[in-house]
């Protein structure tokens, strides 16, 4: 494996990977009656250690923010990277990870421009992380395996799943004049706000619009006089929750 070999004033002995950027300690305690020297710089004519390469390629940085929470129907935006370095060679794209511990290792999805869609393999509920991305291309994509691949600094969002709403009783049969309490179950995040209509016969009767706090209430469904024999349909037209909104 290539790489360089250095020492501090404590006598003890390094090694640099320029593949991973990583230093591992080769030499914990030398003897004392030993010195480590080497060449501060390369004398005239000798060429540049070829192991360690000069990178220029910078991926910039993303305007910080967030932890951003996403709709599933909706894509995540994000303004493009800024102060990018790139060489003639060099691509900028956009990454969808998990583990800012492992940038490369953890990629889900590439993108060309600062935007991601929900879609599978991507779960509710996750941290991901979003960051720039530069190197070599390699067939239309940046290549990982760059010695000078580059990523910028990283967002967080989660993707917030659409409320649901399930009712006891979606078609009571009423009579004209009559009420009843409806028992509903909601998923999603609270506090929630649902409204909708009544319709008998094709016709909308009546509207409602209730707010809770929680998981589960009611509702009260009343049947106007002069309503023509028949079911009655609760039928929802926008559900709510703390994240996202469904019609």
């Amino acid at each position: 494996m290539e790489g360089l070999f250095f020492a501090d004033a404590s006598q003890q002995l390094y090694f640099y990977n320029p593949q991973d950027e990583s230093v591992s300690t080769l030499c914990l305690e030398l003897e004392t009656q030993y010195a480590l020297t080497g060449l501060t710089t390369l004398p005239p004519g000798l060429p540049e250690f070829a192991c360690i390469p000069v990178c220029t390629t910078d991926a910039g940085e993303l305007a910080p923010g967030g932890p951003f929470n996403i709709c599933v129907n909706s894509p995540f935006n994000f303004p493009a990277a800024e102060l990018t370095d790139l060489d003639a060679n060099d691509l900028l794209q956009y990454v969808l990870f998990t583990n800012p511990a492992d940038t490369a290792g953890s990629i889900v999805a590439v993108s060309n421009t600062p935007q991601f869609t929900f879609a599978p393999p991507l779960q509710t509920g996750i941290t991901y992380y979003v960051a720039a991305m530069a190197g070599n291309g390699l067939n239309g994509n940046v290549d990982l395996n760059d010695v000078c691949l580059d990523f910028s600094n990283a967002l967080e969002l989660i993707w917030q799943p659409l409320p649901a709403i399930q009712l006891a009783a979606p078609n009571p049969d009423l009579c004209a004049g009559d009420c009843r309490t409806l028992e509903l179950q909601l998923s999603g995040t609270g506090a929630f706000t649902l409204a909708g209509n009544l319709v008998s016969g094709g016709n909308v009767i009546g509207t409602f619009n209730e707010t809770f706090s929680g998981n589960t209430g009611a509702i009260i469904v009343c049947v106007p006089g002069g309503t023509l024999p028949g079911p009655v349909l609760v039928q929802p037209t926008a559900l709510t929750d703390a994240w996202c909104i469904c019609e």
